[in-house]
């Protein structure tokens, strides 16, 4: 490859003035990214019976005890720090395009326990309409049939959210463990037991298909039921009646690529897959 240099001959006064005007620019540029940078998020803390919570809850002295009062503060880019201890708590949030992350300390320790609740009508555990990233959490109900759904998400009308969900566990018979309406993003190195079905809705959307990944399914009923998904690495155990299931008629760039599946005597493994399938083993 040939590099041409253009050489100028420029007057001392002259450099001097382009340099000071490179400088002026730079900073502007930098000044610029500086407050265009997330950095500025604040984060905002919530710890199981406080004693001291007190607005904005920017310490741990001073954090609220409900995970609903911080969620209706935030700002974009807020994260919420979520300590350990046990919340037997709903939240709600309808926030179209604001982006929050939600992460607790410790993913055995901070439960948001439902198995108190009654077994119906549903219950929504998590519903939000917000840009989402989800980490460290355990999401608990009974082991009989309920009407819960633990993460209930959905997007605007002529749209989608995005949502990830990482490191989490569910644990009991939650009638849908995450539901996904309207929503692109991903569901990554998290645990379902016992759910009737763990992931419902992941369904097309413009952006790319949902990205299920190296998550393990242990006694599920269902694993995934989904229109538009890329399913990669999990692991289902003795799943109930299907590992995956896509719809006949409306599903779409799906790929089913390097699970293991092991079902009880009659299980379907792979149901009505409209796209690939490639090097899964049951």
């Amino acid at each position: 490859m040939t590099i041409a240099k253009r050489i100028m001959h420029i007057l001392p006064d002259a450099n001097t003035k382009r340099i000071t005007g490179m400088k002026a620019t730079l900073f502007t540029t930098i000044l610029f990214l500086l407050i265009s940078l997330p950095g500025y998020s604040t984060i905002r803390y919530v710890k199981a019976g406080n004693p001291t919570p007190s607005y904005p809850y920017t310490t741990w002295a001073t954090a609220s005890d409900s995970i609903q009062k911080v969620v209706d503060i935030c700002l974009s880019g807020d994260t919420i720090l979520i300590g350990k201890g046990v919340y037997p708590q709903i939240v709600n949030s309808e926030h179209y395009g604001r982006n929050l992350t939600i992460l607790g300390v410790d993913i055995d320790s901070c439960i948001i326990d439902v198995s108190g609740f009654p077994l119906e009508p549903l219950l929504k555990v998590f519903r939000f309409t917000d840009d989402l990233t989800i980490k460290n959490l355990t999401f608990k109900t009974r082991l009989g049939t309920t009407e819960h759904i633990a993460i209930y998400t959905f997007g605007p009308t002529f749209g989608y959210n995005i949502v990830n969900i990482t490191n989490v566990n569910f644990i009991g018979m939650f009638r849908e463990a995450v539901a996904l309406l309207k929503t692109s993003g991903s569901i990554q190195n998290s645990y379902f037991y016992a759910s009737t079905m763990a992931i419902g809705g992941p369904e097309w959307t413009s952006s790319q298909p949902m990205l299920i990944a190296n998550n393990l399914f242990y006694r599920v009923k269902v694993g995934i039921e989904s229109d538009y998904s890329y399913i990669f690495g999990n692991t289902f155990i003795e799943t109930h009646a299907y590992a995956v299931s896509f719809n006949d008629f409306f599903g779409s760039s799906v790929d089913v690529k390097n699970n293991f599946m092991h079902g009880r005597n009659n299980d379907v493994g792979v149901n009505n897959v409209p796209n690939s399938i490639e090097n899964n083993a049951n």
